[in-house]
């Protein structure tokens, strides 16, 4: 029992570290990013496998994830979560929404949701006028992504109707997650703030 309760405080410890009340919003922004993101390269990664996809499919979908847990890993060790931010929101837009988006049958594989949650996401992590011009440059970037994959479909690999249908369930329920956790964060933070001010004007 004791090396239960052990590994139970070591749990809540971490909880607290990275995902606690008192942690700064956008630090817990971007740790929760992080989980999500690994959880999603992931289930991206077992859609190709057990879908049938081309074996080059599965081999992208199989390094997206392990570039997107290492670009994790080193977001949870380093200090600096805004430096983390960047690089994360960075590499999401331009190279791995792109690269699940060519190799997963493009439009009709339901990854480019994948494109508003890498847009999203960008609008909450970054600052000033880094966010400001990141942003518009990724949605330039994604519409001239589209074009291409329109003008020249040779560029985009087929996969079966299975593969673009897991696809499909995974991008719509990563992208739900990632929305629901991020707005849940929001507005706890808000009804913290809101009774902290309350408390103060009592005071």
């Amino acid at each position: 029992m004791k090396v239960i309760d052990n590994i139970k405080a070591k749990i809540k410890e971490k909880r607290e570290k990275y995902f606690g009340d008192e942690l700064p919003i956008e630090k817990k922004l971007y740790y929760t990013t992080c989980v999500l993101g690994i959880v999603s390269s992931f289930s991206g990664f077992l859609s190709s496998t057990f879908g049938g996809a081309l074996k080059i499919g599965i081999v992208v979908n199989f390094l997206i994830f392990l570039f997107v847990t290492a670009i994790c890993i080193y977001g949870f060790i380093v200090e600096d979560s805004y430096k983390g931010s960047i690089y994360l929101c960075l590499v999401l837009n331009f190279l791995i929404f792109p690269l699940m988006f060519f190799f997963t049958g493009g439009m009709k594989s339901g990854t480019v949701i994948y494109f508003v949650l890498g847009t999203f996401l960008s609008g909450i992590l970054l600052r000033g006028i880094v966010r400001a011009a990141i942003s518009r440059i990724i949605i330039v970037w994604y519409v001239v992504i589209i074009k291409i994959s329109y003008d020249y479909p040779i560029l985009v690999f087929n996969v079966s109707d299975e593969v673009k249908l897991r696809f499909i369930i995974t991008s719509f329920v990563m992208t739900s997650l990632f929305i629901y956790y991020t707005t849940k964060i929001f507005i706890k933070s808000y009804v913290k703030n809101q009774r902290t001010i309350a408390e103060l004007k009592k005071s």
